[in-house]
């Protein structure tokens, strides 16, 4: 579980959030090769997810607050509020659609 302002923390990733994400440039990194990616990947992805609940974080506040965990705890919290299994290569796919729509 990740914490922020000691409120736990629940990721949400609405297209509209994506797609504001595209319009800031901001470049959200594959995850569809969970083994190659490292914590830094993990911050855009907290960014967008953390928008809907708090809207005037900044990427710079989500790298620092979030520097604490660990790469797994970071992409593991991701990857569970898209309801995707990194270790399935099904759950891998249905996530590919998804980036899909968001292009």
């Amino acid at each position: 579980m990740l914490y922020y302002k000691d409120k736990p923390v629940k990721l949400q990733f609405p297209l509209k959030s994506l797609a504001e994400s595209q319009e800031e440039q901001l470049k959200l990194p594959s995850l569809l090769e969970p083994e190659k990616l490292r914590k830094r990947h993990a911050f855009p992805w907290l960014y967008v997810g953390l928008k809907a609940e708090f809207p005037q974080i900044t990427l710079q506040e989500v790298k620092r607050d979030f520097r604490k965990y660990s790469k797994d705890e970071l992409l593991e919290a991701v990857y569970n509020s898209m309801a995707v299994d990194r270790n399935s290569k099904d759950s891998l796919e249905r996530l590919s659609f998804y980036m899909e729509e968001v292009k």
